[in-house]
């Protein structure tokens, strides 16, 4: 509907015609919705939003009624009001991932990492081939996911010209890319693309990820988990969408809906080897 606005009121004029096009909106509760995803995307790509609430306007401009009432909201229902009055989008509770950090993942930060962990999910189309690429700080229990790559129709040896490319980078003073011969863990459910790759000088192995999806969940959701959101789009995306099931009364179950979450699955088996190694126990 607004493409079919904008493709109506946005023509003629020649070539130096100007535009502006003003969009607002009160931001829907669900992070989900597609205009707020429009606006993160717009953020994440170092665009400007504006954001402004009453909190934001001159006193002699908000009615004392108002600020009365936002307070006793504030009180009895905090959620409601961070929706309402703060223009926050609060989800209704479900969220998998309540307490992931978006921020920039600096190169100084990257040339000071030593324990990378990568990890793939494979997929043709209409699901991609996704690949991330982390670092777990254990001492922290902090996981910093700093590089994705993916995309539909690779062949294997394509992936792995792809994860070659992510796994080369510099190190110390070396003047040319040195390739990083990390373990890929891998979609197990494929081992003939996992071979294939193999064949083309990529570490690839099965992340053995048998039975332990909701662990594997469990642990992300319960360590710091940092993305960059600008290097990390896929996942980012991802991320702040996944909710548990809702059943259709409102309540939710402990039960994570499979799609949508290619990056998150490669992730996941990134860490599978010290999810096992924590679920042993």
């Amino acid at each position: 509907e607004l493409r079919t606005v904008m493709q109506s009121v946005t023509r003629g004029g020649g070539a130096d015609a100007q535009f502006f096009r003003f969009y607002t909106f009160n931001p829907p509760r669900m992070a989900e919705s597609w205009v707020n995803r429009v606006c993160q995307r717009r953020e994440d790509a170092g665009k400007r939003v504006w954001r402004s609430t009453i909190y934001d306007l001159p006193p002699e401009w908000v009615a004392g009624r108002m600020l009365d009432d936002a307070e006793d909201l504030r009180q009895t229902d905090e959620m409601a009001w961070r929706h309402e009055y703060k223009g926050e989008s609060v989800g209704i509770g479900g969220l998998v991932f309540d307490r992931v950090e978006f921020r920039e993942i600096t190169d100084e930060e990257i040339s000071s990492f030593d324990r990378q962990l990568a990890g793939q999910d494979f997929g043709w189309y209409p699901d991609p081939w996704a690949l991330t690429i982390s670092e777990w700080q254990a001492g922290a229990r902090t996981l910093l996911t700093f590089r994705e790559d993916g995309g539909n129709k690779l062949t294997p040896d394509r992936q792995a010209e792809r994860i070659h490319k992510a796994l080369t980078w510099r190190e110390g003073d070396a003047k040319r890319g040195i390739y990083h011969h990390l373990p890929v863990e891998s979609d197990s459910a494929d081992p003939t693309v996992i071979a294939q790759q193999r064949d083309s000088g990529v570490n690839a192995r099965p992340a053995d990820k048998g039975g332990r999806r909701m662990a594997s969940y469990r642990w992300l959701a319960s360590i710091k988990w940092i993305i960059d959101p600008k290097r990390c789009p896929n996942l980012a995306r991802e991320v702040r969408t996944k909710q548990y099931r809702m059943l259709r009364d409102g309540r939710f179950v402990e039960e994570i809906p499979d799609g949508d979450d290619h990056w998150i699955d490669a992730t996941r088996y990134a860490v599978m080897p010290i999810v096992r190694r924590r679920s042993a126990y």
